[in-house]
């Protein structure tokens, strides 16, 4: 049997590795899906099983990605993301031609996104409409993505470096100066966040965090209102204040499918839940060279994505998210 196996290349890897973050904005709410549930949502979102807070997962993340990337070339899909999965009769052909043979039909891809985990969330307040908050567990896990870019700190002026929060008392939340989320209560500065009242102080590094998130987590696309008007909402809960509010404040909703005579189908009845629109997440992405792709090569193709639909709500108008691109730019890069 002659040989048309075009596809078959060495997987050549080596070890040196760049990295990025991914900052995925979410411009409508995003169904990151575990499949069937056991409480009262059917299908509820992706989480993680030591804090709870959502995530969206690496093999999601690059399945969304790989998708888009293949609407323009199936060719920088494969450079980049490896190999499309082989079907059952490909993996049977490929048993058949390669037997007694040690070359592979399939190559790795040269980027491998990370969990997008979340960083701010949006929640319901009684001033200036909704807040962004976070929490200092939250915040350590950006930092420590954040290391992964070694020279992106040095590149830093002092006043641009926002440190780790410490423990923030149940109850009470720290902001940036000159929030427009806080008001006077009983001579007590306060925030409302849906019916829960929060004792709230002014602290200076939550001002560092809100100028560094809009400057290189929000894209110059969302607009100046939404960037500008993140240092006014930004809000630093206690990690189990945020960990309450991303459990229960996520947006639910209920789907049918109707048959013809506009009748719900038996059994097609269930609750959905996503996570809300204007929520970021951050995923760290590794990049190796394989072959003639270099590390710097991928992620810069990879930096033309500026947004992508993720999630399995896709036909229903949803699940489309802004991506910034955070890159070292004393690896050769540049900064996105």
């Amino acid at each position: 049997m002659p040989e048309a196996t075009p596809d078959k290349v060495p997987n050549q890897t080596h070890a040196e590795d760049k990295f990025a973050l991914l900052f995925m904005y979410a411009e409508e709410p995003v169904h990151a899906g575990t499949g069937q549930g056991l409480g009262a949502v059917d299908k509820p979102i992706q989480r993680e099983v030591h804090t709870g807070f959502p995530v969206i997962y690496g093999s999601s993340v690059k399945g969304a990605l790989r998708a888009r990337v293949s609407r323009d070339s199936r060719e920088d899909a494969a450079a980049l993301f490896g190999s499309a999965p082989p079907d059952a009769q490909d993996l049977e052909d490929a048993a058949a031609e390669s037997e007694g043979s040690s070359e592979s039909r399939t190559r790795p891809g040269c980027l491998s996104p990370h969990d997008a985990q979340i960083v701010l969330f949006p929640i319901q307040s009684l001033f200036d409409g909704f807040a962004w908050i976070t929490c200092p567990l939250a915040l350590a896990v950006l930092r420590r993505n954040l290391e992964l870019l070694e020279g992106h700190f040095k590149s830093l002026k002092d006043k641009e470096k926002w440190d780790l929060f410490g423990p923030v008392p149940l109850g009470s939340c720290r902001l940036a100066e000159g929030a427009a989320v806080v008001h006077k209560v009983a001579d007590q500065d306060t925030v409302v966040l849906r019916e829960y009242d929060f004792a709230a102080e002014t602290d200076a590094n939550v001002t560092k965090l809100a100028s560094w998130l809009r400057e290189y987590a929000l894209d110059e696309r969302l607009g100046a209102f939404w960037r500008d008007s993140l240092c006014g909402r930004l809000v630093v809960l206690s990690d189990e204040d945020f960990r309450f509010f991303v459990t229960t404040a996520t947006e639910v909703y209920t789907r049918v499918c109707l048959d013809e005579n506009k009748t719900v189908r038996r059994g097609l009845l269930w609750v959905e839940e996503a996570l809300p629109a204007e929520s970021l997440l951050c995923a760290p992405v590794a990049s190796k060279t394989v072959d003639q792709t270099t590390a710097a090569d991928a992620l810069t193709k990879a930096q033309k994505l500026t947004s992508l639909v993720i999630g399995g709500t896709e036909t229903i108008g949803r699940g489309r998210v802004g991506l910034k691109w955070l890159t070292c730019p004393e690896k050769g890069v540049g900064n996105a």
